[in-house]
């Protein structure tokens, strides 16, 4: 074999082992941060969480927000017992974001809901719009522990029908939801409705949480027109409890 093609042969056995090496190369670089990252979950114990009902957004956004009491970015401990949680075990706990709407099997109530707040006399701000509820954002979330506060008119300046207009009809034992804003439904059963008069010294009890379990409370004008106060004389008050599996 001459010169040449001794050269030839060189020439394309180095560009052949370049573009293997490439080819390996590549394949490692993909492959690698997949089997680290399969690896992490399984150790950490996630595997085993694989069929739980959680949405990414939910973790993803309790994580960023949820930086107290962590000790590093890995574990969490307990301050009672100094047991140490993974991240992951923090990050699969249950998630309870903002109500967005408020609905009966029947459709006679379908309420878009805002937050709301107080006023500067601390009384429980309406929404502006008739058509729209209010949830007291310092009351709890749906299906969280605590009160879900939610209030809404019951009609307009004109006497036409308004959010709650419907709320005078439901009953003891009805269902109503509750959608969260990423779309997860809690339902709760009607446990009382009454009126509450808005002299009543007492009145104001309606919006105490509750400690052990989640209730809600749903608040609208009822009783009768005062002209000259440009309200209602009683406040119908509907109360539920969480309906759990």
């Amino acid at each position: 074999m001459n010169n040449k093609m001794r050269l030839r042969y060189r020439i394309e056995y180095v560009l052949d082992k370049l573009i293997l090496d490439k080819r390996v190369g590549l394949a490692v670089a993909v492959l690698s941060p997949l089997f680290f990252m399969g690896s992490a979950l399984y150790l950490s114990g996630y595997a085993k969480y694989v069929g739980i009902d959680n949405k990414f957004g939910e973790i993803v956004s309790f994580i960023s927000k949820s930086d107290k009491n962590q000790a590093s970015p890995e574990n969490t401990e307990d301050p009672q017992s100094g047991e140490v949680k993974s991240a992951f075990e923090e990050a699969l706990k249950p998630i309870y974001t903002a109500p967005s709407r408020l609905f009966t099997d029947d459709g006679k109530i379908d309420v878009e809901l805002i937050e709301v707040g107080v006023d500067d006399t601390g009384m429980l701000v309406s929404p502006k719009d008739w058509n729209k509820g209010g949830w007291f954002r310092s009351g709890s979330r749906p299906g969280e522990t605590g009160n879900l506060i939610i209030n809404a008119h019951y009609d307009n300046n004109y006497a036409q029908p308004a959010a709650f207009w419907e709320l005078k009809n439901v009953k003891v034992d009805d269902k109503l939801t509750v959608l969260d804003k990423f779309g997860k439904s809690y339902t709760y059963v009607v446990s009382e409705s009454f009126l509450v008069d808005i002299n009543d010294p007492n009145r104001l009890q309606i919006f105490e949480n509750a400690e052990n379990n989640s209730t809600m409370t749903l608040i609208t004008c009822g009783g009768v027109w005062l002209p000259g106060q440009s309200t209602y004389n009683k406040r119908l008050v509907v109360k539920g409890i969480l309906l759990t599996d």
